[in-house]
């Protein structure tokens, strides 16, 4: 059975796709090939068991169903078979009376092949008339795909009520069943492919499945739709042979032919490089290796078919067919925000282009929606698709982040949106992100609202947060009905009434409450049309300077040196410029000059106790600024340091400072010279007294010499109580 076969990875592989890098490589070649040369190989065998050993064989026929077709894409390049085939719509292989036990058989091809994509220029009718027979035998139901099964009716005509144009009707019928129908392995086990019925109730299946419930939704409002096997190229790394069996659709549009639909890709109205046709079938369950033979107590034993392949040539690569111009709703915005990306899709040719759009991720940016975006685009059509994503709120506060959202589709087309985030910007909520992508959605839901023109601007420049901005908009009914009571809105509201081609010019007002680039979002609605405009502005502020984390010691001792820090904040978006900071304490000051202050900057002065001039020193953080216009703020804050050891000695230095405080010279010099003035004062007061006690000790030496000279000349010696008294009297006078 071929759905065994079915490979599970192919969903998987592509949308691995979907979120990688655009650069192509090796491994990804038929994202980008338009036209590719391969190489495959087909074989299996069959082994005679005898079951008597009367056993014999008179002929053993093989028939393959499976090899390469020639169709509108797909070319054969060359084509053997071993043992040799007769070739008609299969391939016989034919062994009489087989000496050998094992019957092997291969087929070899090369095979060119191109991106089967058929340009629809015009509408299809829907429904479709269909007069080939062999072609209306496609719209009946068959074993598998019992496209008469009321609940698959009931769902097909759901999907495909009231519209008229076929391309739609089968994109919206792919569309649904992309959506609803998981892939799952769990058919593998069962003996044969589900009914299309039992996918439908049961919401899984494998390739083939999905394929027979979206051929059986098709069959079942007349449209012709047929099973087709082959083979396609898988990327991942879990298989070790790439070359897979899959099973897609094709779809026929009358004028235009058979029309490939991978659904179990998501490759809608075409198919890419690397898929090989093998068969066309109405039913999922037809057979794909047929094994006959005669004989007599014998039986065969059959093996799976394996295939193997390899693409030789990349013979040319796509062209793209849409322009993806993708942007952020905000430019700029704060850790922990969230934000809208838009992927605005043009389709500039003049056919059909169904394609998928998926985001690129990012370290730091979570993205909140399905990653997955279908979208159909008729001749000359622009839609857009939106992604609502959230920034990490635990990003280093010390760098800005410029993240980079790519939207990327199969065929390797893409757009890149940008924006900025920074800790301190303000942060957008995921409710005001949901009403703008609401708002998105409506407008393009609203038929009528590509009729309408909306351009808006704002008028001057050089906002600052507070004021108010004046949006100039003109709004212009470019179709053919008249719009009555269409509200014009951006803080507020104004309702008009449009006639056909009239045009209306609006004045509006935006508050700008804040600082940084604002996206002013002018809506214009009601109940046939919803049209936007976005004008960007850039609001700046006036510069604020922050005087925080001062320190300094409340009390100090005569000996102490101590510090006094404090840190200067940016507090605005704009820089101050022409900064003045000063630390004042009395009449005494200590400067910095700054050009500007662009970041947070911290400031330390070393003191010393002996440098103060009061008990209670208070001292002033002053900084002066201006802004660009030249106009001039100040910011100011205090504290005090006691001196908690003020003695005498420490008062008169202290007074001493406050005398030096107008001095000009430099501090050190004044210190020095005071010094040297306390020394020539300190002199002059001991000078006197060090005076008086030299002059008594040379009369005491000069009277005790006296008594010594008169002790010579004397025969007697005096009494001892007139020596004791003569001391007692210098003593005295010592």
């Amino acid at each position: 059975m071929f759905k065994k076969r079915c490979a599970p990875a192919i969903l998987l592989a592509f949308l691995l796709i979907l979120i990688a890098s655009a650069a192509a490589t090796d491994t990804d070649w038929f994202r980008t090939a338009k036209t590719a040369e391969s190489e495959i190989g087909i074989s299996s065998k069959a082994e005679i068991v005898e079951l008597d050993p009367n056993a014999y064989v008179d002929y053993v026929i093989i028939n393959a169903t499976f090899f390469p077709r020639e169709s509108a894409r797909q070319q054969v390049l060359s084509f053997e078979t071993d043992p040799e085939a007769a070739k008609g719509d299969d391939l016989l292989f034919r062994w009489d009376d087989p000496i050998q036990r094992e019957l092997a058989f291969r087929i070899d091809s090369r095979v060119r092949t191109s991106e089967g994509f058929v340009k629809v220029t015009g509408k299809v009718r829907f429904p479709a008339e269909v007069f080939d027979p062999d072609i209306f035998a496609y719209t009946k139901a068959t074993a598998n795909i019992d496209s008469d099964n009321p609940k698959v009716i009931r769902q097909a005509t759901g999907i495909a009520e009231g519209e008229d144009d076929l391309y739609v009707v089968v994109y919206k019928t792919a569309d649904w069943v992309n959506t609803h129908i998981d892939y799952s392995l769990s058919t593998l086990t069962a003996d044969g492919s589900q009914k299309a019925s039992w996918v439908l109730e049961n919401r899984y299946g494998v390739c083939d499945e999905i394929t027979t419930l979206f051929i059986a939704l098709l069959r079942s409002v007349g449209i012709p739709a047929r099973f087709v096997s082959g083979v396609s190229y898988t990327n991942l790394d879990l298989y070790r042979d790439k070359w897979v069996p899959h099973a897609w659709a094709e779809v026929y549009f009358p004028g235009y032919g058979w029309i490939d639909y991978d659904v179990t890709y998501g490759e809608i109205g075409y198919v890419d490089a690397s898929h090989i046709k093998l068969k066309d079938s109405t039913d999922s369950d037809e057979y794909s290796t047929r094994y006959e033979w005669e004989g007599r107590f014998v039986d065969l034993r059959t093996q799976r078919l394996d295939i193997t392949g390899d693409v030789t040539r990349i013979l040319d690569t796509l062209d793209p067919y849409v322009r993806i111009d993708a942007s952020a709703a905000r430019g700029e915005v704060g850790f922990g925000s969230h934000n809208l990306i838009e992927a605005e899709v043009a389709n500039p040719n003049a056919f059909y282009v169904a394609t998928q759009l998926a985001p690129s991720q990012s370290d730091g940016l979570m993205i909140l929606d399905e990653p997955d975006k279908r979208l159909l685009l008729k001749p000359g059509e622009t839609k857009s698709r939106t992604w609502i994503v959230r920034v990490d709120d635990d990003l280093d506060p010390n760098f800005a982040y410029t993240f980079n959202v790519g939207a990327y589709t199969p065929r390797n087309e893409s757009g890149q949106a940008q924006f900025l985030a920074r800790k301190g910007l303000p942060a957008a909520t995921l409710e005001e992100m949901q009403l703008l992508a609401a708002q998105k959605e409506e407008e393009e839901t609203k038929a009528y609202s590509s009729e309408v023109g909306l351009s808006c601007e704002a008028t001057g420049t050089g906002f600052l947060a507070g004021e108010t901005a004046q949006v100039v908009c003109e709004i212009e009914n470019r179709g053919n009905s008249f719009l009555y009571d269409l509200a014009v809105c951006l803080d507020s509201c104004t309702t008009i009434n449009l006639g056909i081609a009239q045009a209306q010019t609006l004045t509006l007002s935006a508050n700008l409450t804040s600082p940084g680039k604002k996206d002013l979002r002018v809506v214009a609605s009601n109940d046939a049309v919803t049209k936007s405009a976005t004008v960007i502005v850039q609001v700046g502020d006036r510069p604020r300077i922050g005087i925080s984390e001062i320190s300094y010691p409340a009390n100090v001792t005569l000996n102490q040196s101590f510090a006094v820090e404090f840190l200067l904040t940016k507090d605005s978006e704009s820089d101050p410029q022409d900064v003045i900071v000063e630390l004042m304490q009395g009449d005494r000051s200590k400067t910095w000059d700054l050009d500007e202050l662009s970041a947070n900057r911290k400031f330390i002065l070393n003191l010393r106790a002996t440098d103060l001039t009061q008990v209670q020193n208070q001292f002033t953080v002053r900084v002066t600024y201006h802004d660009d216009a030249g106009a001039r703020f100040v910011s100011e804050e205090g504290f005090v340091v006691t001196v908690s050891d003020s003695s005498w000695l420490h008062r008169v230095i202290m007074g001493l400072n406050t005398l030096s405080a107008g001095i000009t010279v430099p501090t050190s010099w004044v210190y020095v010279s005071m010094i040297v003035i306390f020394g020539v004062v300190m002199s002059f007061i001991f000078r006197g007294r060090h005076g008086t006690t030299k002059k008594s000790l040379r009369q005491l030496e000069r009277e005790e010499r006296r008594l010594e000279e008169e002790e010579v000349v004397m025969d007697e010696p005096e009494p001892a109580d007139v020596r004791e008294k003569q001391l007692e009297e210098i003593g005295r006078e010592r």
